[in-house]
């Protein structure tokens, strides 16, 4: 919860901080771009353990499906050069039922499966051509992805029972962006991938006879993310827009299992992993 409320408070600052700049103007020739909105979040994440020693293996999904709020700070200090801060954080979340098959304890069982969403980004971008309201930028920077997962038990489970599931991206990317800026519109396009990010998934199930721990990484593989985001003036300064993305991770790694039922092994396992994320959303800018 801290992490969220820190969140939201970051991109309702930012924006807040650039709206009673309006009708001024900005020192040093500074150019200020913000924004400030509400998404809706489509994801589907699947992974799979293949024990490397003996035929075992199992497997698990997602379809988080959530609504969330997310803001953009541009700042351009020079003509060649701008760097952005941006955030997104979940308001709601949905809440399915979904069967999880474990390695060692006897399953499957059966969870209320309840999500959670942040991510925060800061990069840089290097204009490489500037005019006639065109501008072509080379872009690089980091970026950290969290999904939480949280199941309460259903069916026959004792009272007390727990799921816990964590995803966490971190991603340095490079990227390529065009955008336009005329009188009345103004649109930006952006691709950015990585091939030296990592993917970290712990999921630990608890119940009265047994706790089972499973911690994968994903050190092979990447990601790619397309960004698109059109907007109209209202004001000079002020902008209503709308906003969409895509992206696609895809990894190999390992997994190390632990579990307290009788006789289990620390187990190692091939962990494969694939996510496709897409948003779209609606927002209000400022812009000078």
């Amino acid at each position: 919860m801290h992490g969220r409320l820190k969140t939201v408070l970051l991109v309702l600052v930012l924006t807040c901080l650039a709206t009673p700049l309006q009708a001024q103007v900005l020192p040093w020739n500074i150019g200020l771009d913000s924004w400030f909105g509400i998404d809706f979040l489509a994801a589907r994440q699947d992974a799979l353990y293949q024990h490397r020693l003996i035929a075992r293996e199992h497997s698990a999904e997602w379809n988080p499906r959530v609504p969330a709020l997310s803001g953009m700070i541009e700042v351009s200090p020079f003509p060649f050069a701008s760097a952005r801060l941006a955030g997104s954080v979940s308001v709601g979340t949905s809440n399915v039922e979904v069967i999880r098959a474990t390695a060692a304890a006897p399953g499957p069982f059966r969870w209320d499966l309840k999500t959670d969403f942040r991510e925060w980004e800061a990069a840089g971008l290097w204009h490489l051509w500037n005019g006639g309201g065109y501008r072509f930028s080379v872009t690089g920077g980091y970026r950290r992805e969290l999904w939480l997962y949280r199941g309460d038990p259903r069916g026959t489970q004792p009272a007390g029972s727990s799921l816990r599931e964590e995803f966490r991206s971190d991603i340095p990317f490079v990227g390529l962006q065009t955008a336009m800026f005329f009188p009345f519109w103004r649109a930006r396009f952006e691709i950015q991938g990585s091939w030296f990010m990592t993917k970290k998934v712990e999921q630990t199930v608890s119940r009265i006879d047994a706790i089972e721990t499973v911690e994968s990484t994903g050190d092979k593989g990447g990601i790619i993310a397309l960004r698109m985001e059109g907007e109209t003036n209202i004001t000079p300064n002020v902008t209503a827009g709308l906003h969409v993305r895509y992206s696609h991770q895809e990894f190999t790694g390992s997994s190390i299992l632990t579990s307290t039922v009788s006789g289990s092994e620390v187990a190692p396992y091939r962990f494969d992993f694939n996510e496709n994320v897409f948003s779209f959303g609606v927002h209000a800018g400022v812009v000078f």
